[in-house]
């Protein structure tokens, strides 16, 4: 059995997205998520921006573990770069230490091009429905965090799913700190420039939403993270009926941030690097539970071929 608890580029940029800036920027931040056995290690991604171009390195790491409950193996993926030559549109993505790269070119969107959006079909209608409330507070604290004014703000969030939704209600609370910078959003997309709220919302054909209705109150505009932390508490039905509350942790952190003029290097494809149609980024499997889960497809496949 193995899960993977590495939170992947594209998704870390459109938390962090903002407005453009004429200035090079250089952004360190370390993750730390996962609760009581299933804590997963720190990893780290760095962010650079300059002009129309972006990169991201990052390392994806997998748990692995053969029986549910078991305490999880981590390994860890090679190192990656994802680069966005929005000028030239193009967008390119390294393994830095198998010295290959794949390369793609983008429309006028800043869409792959040839790339077709996937069709889920829904076999039955949606139904149900999940309010969020929101409300940020400012609390009046403040304190210097890279040559920028912090503010603290704390964040409580409550998800209410109606008695004939699939999903599950649950709450947490963000506790943050936020700067005033206009950080680019790192893809080639179109984003329009306005204020809004984005809600991370899961769903599938099996448990389709009819729904989602976002209340927010108190403070609109938070700004830049430098420093988060995030608890989610949730309450799910056991099979015998009762109730088991979970809660987990998610926390990231800016460790460095710096202004200074970048090498323009850092956007091309280094020399030596071989163009690839794929990429092999995957965390390897702990040889010991690979030899355990061919043990264990073995057997099945024994005593289904006895009967």
């Amino acid at each position: 059995m193995a899960f993977s608890t590495a939170l992947r580029v594209p998704a870390l940029l459109a938390v962090f997205c903002g407005l453009a800036s004429a200035t090079d920027l250089k952004i360190v931040t370390s993750l730390h998520s996962g609760s009581g056995s299933q804590v997963a290690p720190p990893s780290t991604f760095t962010r650079y921006f300059q002009g129309s171009r972006s990169r991201t390195d990052s390392r994806s790491s997998a748990g692995h573990a053969l029986h549910p409950g078991d305490k999880p193996v981590y390994t860890w993926g090679p190192r990656e770069a994802f680069i966005q030559q929005c000028d030239a549109r193009r967008s390119l993505t390294l393994n830095l230490d198998a010295r290959e790269y794949t390369s793609h070119e983008l429309d006028e969107r800043g869409v792959p091009k040839g790339y077709k959006p996937p069709v889920i079909p829904r076999k039955e209608p949606a139904k149900g429905s999940v309010e969020i409330f929101i409300d940020s507070v400012d609390t009046g604290e403040r304190k210097e965090m890279f040559g920028h004014t912090a503010r603290h703000i704390i964040t409580h969030e409550r998800r209410v799913a109606s008695p004939d939704d699939c999903q599950h209600s649950m709450s947490s609370e963000t506790d943050g700190w936020y700067i005033d910078l206009n950080v680019p959003s790192g893809t080639c997309y179109a984003l329009p420039h306005r204020t809004s709220t984005a809600v991370l919302s899961v769903s599938s054909s099996s448990c389709p939403q009819q729904k989602l209705e976002v209340h927010h109150t108190g403070v609109s505009e938070t700004g830049f993270p430098v420093k988060l932390t995030t608890t989610s508490h949730t309450s799910l039905v056991q099979p015998g009926g009762s109730q088991k509350d979970y809660s987990s942790t998610f926390s990231s952190e800016v460790t460095e941030l710096s202004e200074a003029p970048l090498d323009p290097a850092l956007f091309e494809v280094p020399n030596g690097f071989k163009l690839v149609s794929k990429l092999n980024t995957q965390p390897p499997v702990p040889t010991l539970i690979a030899v355990r889960m061919w043990w264990e497809r073995l057997k099945r496949s024994i005593r289904d071929h006895l009967g």
